[in-house]
């Protein structure tokens, strides 16, 4: 049983905190909690770290030119999942007392705090395939993170009653001293497809689908496509991370890491929330184009987005609908019109929107008001997702899902888990997917699933013209 506490922060040397901790472990026979933190000299960590009972994981986050925010974590001093309808309301109560719990330190820069880092997937149910858990949080036994030059770096130790205050002081100062990055392969492994949806398939689906929104059953639903690739020496999470972070745009790079072998990477533009103190942000990110191969090119692609009949409907639902979930618990403060966001391989229609809450709430609280956005479900959503049901035979899991972080105050950031894969037991489960309404062409939506596939094929290692990169979709 762990104590609970209204914040409690201590502060002195790292043998005076636990043996604060101590203490009230062994005056009211419970498990304390304690973080442990220091500034930490030199440049941040840059890569994936060895994993700690096979939990680890990184986030990149780029808001602009550069990195904002570096996060790498490893091991579990507590972890909660969850499945069903109450996933979100039984993650942010359960934070709340985890936080209540654990006995901080003031002197901590609040963005530098512990945190509870992972995500949830896209559906409410348990995955069949042996994927990541409906909803799956980590307060980490160690987590390094940097913002604008300054790294900080968290132990957090379970102090036990009948613990020994030396071998306690070890541990935390081995745990604060350094992380570890995890083995990066001497050579990237060879890679061959083995499974996915082809182009016949997909182009029926897409039929299908319009079919459902001319007989008014739909208005707009995201089919996605999954593409299954087996490497001979298996495939390295740090590896593919390493590639992703490198050549990340706006948004966020990560990897969650939930056992040996077994992870979720990916490198996102799309934010579903963001909140700090009561201001909260979220974007509608929905029509797509591809990059120009020159600057006049490049706009006049961009040209044609905005000015697609199609593609601005599209992204009005989107639009319309977030400012609408949101409209009763905040002032909308910023809803801009749309512009074209270019990011390395694509770009998007895009329409940031801002508020302030008229109470208070949870991150967690208002990813359950937004998910699933019409951007990676469609609209109306349960038509939706009936739809997806009955003829989507993949399994998304964590993709349309979101990663992300939640703070002891109850602010976090959390992005949708798009140009993503899954990777398990030698195995890379690529997911690509487009928004179908009433005017789309199938085969333009195949190449626009083609055209996301490019972020994750690059991280895997294959380049343009290579058999996996541009030929695999030819599979029936």
């Amino acid at each position: 049983m762990l104590a609970v506490h209204e914040r409690t922060v201590h502060t002195g040397s790292v043998r005076e905190r636990l043996s604060e901790a101590l203490r009230l472990a062994k005056k009211k026979g419970v498990v304390e909690l304690v973080a442990l933190s220091k500034r930490v000299e030199g440049p941040p960590l840059h890569g994936l770290p060895l994993g700690l009972g096979g939990v680890a994981g990184a986030f990149s986050l780029r808001r602009g030119a550069g990195v904002a925010e570096r996060v790498s974590y490893r091991g579990v001093a507590a972890r909660f999942e969850a499945e069903g309808g109450g996933r979100f309301s039984s993650a942010a109560r359960w934070s709340r007392e985890l936080f209540a719990s654990l006995l901080v330190d003031d002197t901590v820069p609040d963005w530098a705090a512990p945190r509870l880092l992972g995500g949830f997937a896209f559906e409410a149910s348990r995955p069949i395939n042996g994927g990541f858990p409906p909803i799956l949080l980590v307060l980490p036994l160690q987590m390094e993170i940097s913002r604008g030059g300054e790294v900080w770096r968290t132990a957090v130790l379970q102090v036990e009653p009948e613990n020994d205050l030396g071998l306690l002081e070890e541990q935390g100062r081995r745990l604060l001293s350094s992380m570890e990055l995890a083995d990066f392969p001497e050579q990237r492994p060879s890679l061959r497809m083995v499974g996915g949806e082809g182009r016949i398939s997909w182009l029926r689906r897409v039929e299908e689908a319009r079919e459902w929104i001319r007989a008014g059953r739909l208005e707009k639903v995201v089919l996605a496509r999954e593409v299954v690739f087996r490497g001979d020496s298996g495939v390295s999470p740090r590896l593919v991370f390493d590639a992703l972070w490198k050549e990340q745009g706006r948004g966020l790079a990560f990897a969650v890491v939930d056992s040996p072998g077994r992870a979720f990477v990916g490198s996102t533009p799309e934010p579903l929330v963001a909140l700090e103190g009561r201001h909260v942000r979220t974007c509608a990110l929905a029509g797509s184009a591809p990059r120009g191969v020159d600057t006049a090119q490049d706009r006049l692609f961009g040209q044609r987005l905005l000015s697609s009949p199609k593609e601005r409907w599209e992204h009005q639902l989107v639009a319309e609908s977030i400012r609408r979930r949101l409209s009763s618990v905040a002032t909308l403060i910023s809803v801009l019109s749309p512009k074209p966001l270019r990011l390395r391989k694509i770009q998007h229609l895009w329409t940031p929107v801002e508020g302030e809450l008229n109470q208070d709430l949870h991150v967690l609280e208002l990813a359950e008001r937004l998910h699933p956005t019409p951007a990676i479900g469609g609209h109306p959503t349960e038509a939706a997702l009936d739809f997806l049901r009955k003829t989507e035979r993949l399994e998304r899991g964590w993709y349309c899902g979101a990663v992300g972080w939640i703070d002891g105050r109850g602010f976090g950031e959390f992005f949708v888990g798009l140009r993503s894969a899954f990777l398990s037991e030698g195995r890379a489960h690529l997911y690509a997917g487009a928004g179908i309404v009433a005017e789309s062409d199938p085969w333009a939506e195949w190449l626009e699933t083609q055209m996301k596939f490019r972020t994750m094929l690059s991280a895997l290692g294959f380049s343009a013209g290579q058999p996996g990169h541009g030929g695999f979709g030819e599979m029936r």
